[in-house]
């Protein structure tokens, strides 16, 4: 299945938007206390601005989301992506 998904950024309107940063450094969420603990965990090219994100639920194994730049539309700041994920990847998410 491919999901698609876009970015809206203001700023790009007027000239391309800059990374600033290649690496997100790891960061831990948790919404709920004592819910499950979401570590996350990312990069992004500079040159295609294609995503790498990793994420780990509690002790789990690392999970891995490649998000494929499609379009970049300078004019109204958006920038699109696709991301093709297994079946049984988005069945266990509806579950």
């Amino acid at each position: 299945m491919i999901n698609y998904y876009a970015l809206w950024i203001p700023s790009y309107k007027e000239e391309a938007p800059k990374i600033q940063r290649k690496k997100l450094e790891e960061v831990s969420l948790q919404d709920i206390p004592d819910g499950d603990t979401i570590r996350l965990k990312g990069e992004i090219d500079k040159d295609s601005f294609e995503i790498h994100l990793q994420y780990q639920i509690n002790n789990s194994e690392w999970y891995h989301l490649y998000f494929t730049c499609t379009d970049r539309q300078q004019t109204d700041g958006f920038i699109f992506y696709s991301l093709e994920m297994e079946d049984d990847e988005t069945e266990k998410d509806i579950v």
